[in-house]
């Protein structure tokens, strides 16, 4: 019996059709990893959170103006001269604000920036203009040690969303301002 009629049925791909369709596969893959870029996303959530962080902590300044009235002591009054925020337990000094006065009562913990370096800042700078608490995150746009550049819809989102979407006067860091509205109650009697 000769070879070809012992198997007459039994056909298998060539080594070059399996290696067409690895490479097909390999592109398509490429491809799809490019379009989801999952850097961008990481970095995308990673400032998501540096945003509410900011919120949370302008909402904690305000809680605190509207049970004090007045401002944490040391708070600077422009964005120029606006000073990061130091780490619980930091004394205020000539690079930061000491505020641990917002803790537990404001907030649970001073929060820290992932990307923020040094052992006594926290990573957010602090400002209030006209005394207007304002919280800026520092390293926005920095993510896993690299600087990612903002798109223009981030931006202006932020913009719309009461930032000033650009240059806070602290370097790079886009800047998100919240202007909350309050209510006073006052007793008819």
């Amino acid at each position: 019996m000769s070879r070809s009629n012992r198997f007459p049925h039994h056909r298998g791909f060539t080594l070059m059709e399996l290696m067409l369709v690895i490479g097909i596969i390999g592109a398509l893959a490429s491809i799809v990893i490019v379009a989801i870029n999952p850097t961008k996303q990481l970095c995308d959530a990673e400032n998501a959170k540096r945003n509410v962080t900011q919120r949370e902590m302008t909402n904690a300044l305000f809680q605190y103006i509207i049970s004090q009235s007045d401002l944490p002591p040391n708070v600077p009054t422009t964005a120029e001269t606006a000073k990061q925020i130091c780490r619980a337990g930091v004394a205020t000094g000539d690079t930061c604000v000491n505020l641990d006065v917002l803790v537990p009562d404001y907030v649970a913990a001073l929060p820290i920036d992932e990307s923020e370096t040094d052992a006594t800042l926290t990573g957010y700078k602090v400002y209030a203009n006209v005394g207007r608490p304002t919280v800026i995150a520092v390293h926005y746009g920095v993510c896993g040690g690299t600087t990612v550049a903002a798109n223009n819809a981030s931006a202006s989102s932020q913009a719309s969303a009461g930032g000033d979407g650009g240059n806070d006067g602290g370097g790079s860091t886009v800047g998100f301002r919240m202007r909350p509205t309050m209510m006073v109650l006052v007793s008819g009697k």
